[in-house]
């Protein structure tokens, strides 16, 4: 819809996606995670580069929740 490029890439067993950057000798900047929060009870899907974390407290002023969690 938005006309992004990606690439799906195979990999080794990781539990990171800061391992998966590092054995696919990538940047982490340029790989994205997802991340399953449960905001006001409902579960959302966060995608984000791999070197952030999620900042709670500005998801939810951004998504109009009165709260949010893992």
């Amino acid at each position: 819809q938005h006309h992004i490029d990606y690439e799906i890439m195979e990999h080794d067993l990781a539990y990171t996606t800061l391992e998966i950057a590092q054995a696919q000798h990538i940047p982490g900047r340029k790989i994205v995670k997802t991340v399953i929060v449960i905001a006001d009870s409902l579960p959302i899907l966060c995608v984000l580069p791999a070197t952030h974390k999620v900042h709670f407290d500005k998801l939810k002023k951004i998504i109009k929740a009165k709260e949010a969690h893992l």
